[in-house]
């Protein structure tokens, strides 16, 4: 069992399970819907821990500090750790320039990242009874937690991504996924105004 996950949140078909501390017997229920493979864990910003120059930090600050210095909103208009949501919506307010200007470059600080896929994602990536995660993160950390864990680090995860303009949210039913598949809902890092970057989106 992952440490936390219990304040993490599953889908699990049909149930929804979100509890910081389980009643009694909770704990096996979980273990028996995970080995039927009914369990989608929901994967969100608060599990990429990352350290940069040694000191922890999310992916969400990371890119926000990064952004902040490409687009040069300063310092002092933004909190002392400022999110990924601080730094667009002060972007916006200062009228420097448009809001789809921030998606290349959000993409681009996304690519050149080069971190190791964070431990608690490696742990939930050796669950092998679960084939299909959710994540609501654009970047890729969670896809190579997976192809780590489970394929030596070939890219063998299937990824799926959230489309706003309409249709299905996974191309077949989960019964008929042939591998392990990742369905981003927020969207994912690109250059088009297509995935969140902010509450406003």
């Amino acid at each position: 069992m992952i440490a936390g996950s219990w304040s993490s949140f599953c889908a699990i078909r049909g149930h929804n399970v979100a509890s910081h501390r389980p009643r009694v017997g909770a704990g096996s229920r979980l273990l028996a819907f995970i080995d039927e493979r009914r369990v989608i864990p929901i994967v969100g910003p608060d599990l990429l821990r990352i350290e940069v120059d040694g000191v922890p930090t999310t992916f969400d600050h990371y890119v926000a500090k990064q952004l902040a210095g490409r687009m040069s909103v300063p310092a002092e208009r933004l909190p002392a750790d400022p999110s990924l949501n601080d730094v667009v919506s002060e972007y916006v307010s200062m009228g420097r320039g448009a809001r789809q200007d921030l998606y290349p470059k959000i993409r681009n600080i996304v690519r050149e990242a080069s971190f190791p896929p964070p431990r608690p994602l490696v742990q939930l990536a050796e669950i092998t009874d679960i084939d299909l995660f959710v994540t609501t993160t654009f970047d890729g950390l969670l896809e190579n937690a997976l192809n780590t864990a489970r394929f030596g680090g070939q890219p063998m995860t299937e990824t799926i991504v959230y489309k706003p303009k309409g249709g299905a949210d996974l191309p077949r039913p989960k019964e008929a996924l042939a591998r392990t598949a990742i369905f981003h809902l927020f969207g994912r890092a690109s250059a088009l105004p297509d995935y969140v970057i902010s509450d406003e989106d």
